[in-house]
């Protein structure tokens, strides 16, 4: 990986942590979507995604049909 992309990747990151909806504007990605994702692949049912984050089970469900 050359240094200029190193250079992005870290401030990428150290805007996640700071501000992950500013970090998900920036990279045009659905912040809802991406937090139902990670959260299923941390295998995490509907049900429990649903009451973390606050969303309908059927949401979760048709969100996960879409993650990779």
């Amino acid at each position: 990986m050359n240094e200029d992309l190193k250079k992005y990747k870290h401030e990428a990151l150290e805007m996640a942590i700071q501000d992950f909806d500013k970090f998900c504007k920036y990279a045009r990605v659905n912040s809802k979507q991406l937090k139902v994702c990670l959260e299923r692949s941390k295998g995490l049912s509907f049900g429990q995604i649903s009451l973390k984050l606050k969303i309908p089970k059927t949401t979760v469900k048709n969100i996960s049909d879409k993650c990779f």
